[in-house]
């Protein structure tokens, strides 16, 4: 036992220090060169964000905190932990699901309705950002106000009747109708990517944007099937634990809870790298910062980069 809690410390390490470094780096990226501070970047920088207090803050918190735990003495702090962590994780999921809609916004043609909010890129984008916070938020509620659920999982009480039904609505939207529809716009998305290489600009097939938008369309689908593989265990195992009441204590049980939790930050570690592999201008920029890369050539533009990360 003391060897699994051993590895499981060392895995927690790993995680948060190559993320924090990824997502750190990303974020003074977003500080020091005002060419990437676009505004359809903001969604990147928001989901950056996101990512960095998922594993500086949440993590530890996770590592920390075994639930449902005996510790009654400290049901104020354990309510907190629960409201707090779950506002993250949300607004992580919601920022990816808003950046997959955001791509595929960008593929489309004029808007139908040509309107001054739609034409605002500041405007929408901020649109979508604050929905992102105050959708967590609420949803992240009854978690810390519900009796019913902090009462289990801080030790109170044995009746987790509300909190496994809780766990199965969140498990219904976040790991199935979510994903579903994430998929949807990605496809759709890498649909018509693809279809725009067969568009004939100036009479000559534009090889260069041929070779970005197919690289994009298969990358859309990748983030897709990531985050389906990275979501999906956690609330899974949430599930079962709640509904069997299994033994959370013996060694296979927590094996089980342990990697299921390592899943929840293994998507904000690879998606700095997502963006590494996707666009030359950010990997220019973690190259010079991550690898001490000479290249001082001007940093392009990146109006165009959230169609591909």
């Amino acid at each position: 036992m003391h060897l699994i809690h051993s590895l499981n410390l060392a895995v927690y390490v790993v995680i948060i220090v190559v993320g924090c470094i990824w997502n750190g780096t990303l974020i003074f990226m977003f500080a020091r060169h005002k060419e990437i501070r676009t505004k359809a970047n903001t969604m990147i920088f928001n989901l950056a964000v996101c990512d960095i207090i998922n594993l500086g803050i949440v993590a530890p918190l996770r590592y920390r905190y075994h639930y449902p735990h005996a510790s009654p003495d400290n049901v104020d702090g354990c309510r907190c932990v629960e409201v707090f962590v779950h506002i993250i994780y949300f607004a992580s999921a919601l920022s990816v699901f808003a950046l997959s809609i955001q791509r595929f916004c960008i593929t489309l043609p004029s808007p139908i309705i040509n309107t001054k909010f739609l034409n605002n890129t500041t405007v929408t984008t901020s649109f979508y950002i604050s929905i992102i916070w105050v959708i967590s938020f609420l949803i992240s509620l009854p978690y810390g106000l519900l009796w019913e659920v902090y009462g289990h999982l801080c030790g109170t009480s044995e009746n987790n009747y509300v909190l496994k039904t809780m766990f199965i609505v969140i498990f219904i939207i976040f790991c199935v109708v979510l994903p579903i529809v994430l998929f949807f716009f990605n496809f759709a998305t890498a649909r018509r990517l693809k279809c725009s290489v067969r568009i004939v600009v100036g009479g000559v097939n534009d090889s260069t944007r041929e070779v970005v938008r197919v690289r994009s369309a298969n990358v859309v689908m990748v983030l897709s099937v990531l985050f389906l593989m990275t979501h999906l265990p956690y609330p899974s195992w949430c599930v079962y634990a709640y509904s069997t009441e299994v033994d959370r204590n013996i060694a296979t049980s927590l094996i089980l809870e342990y990697v299921s939790k390592y899943f929840l930050f293994l998507n904000s570690m690879f998606n700095p790298i997502a963006l590494y592999i996707t666009s030359s201008t950010f990997r220019k920029l973690f190259s010079r910062y991550l690898c001490c890369s000479r290249d001082d050539r001007k940093i392009p533009s990146v109006q165009s980069t959230t169609t591909s990360f």
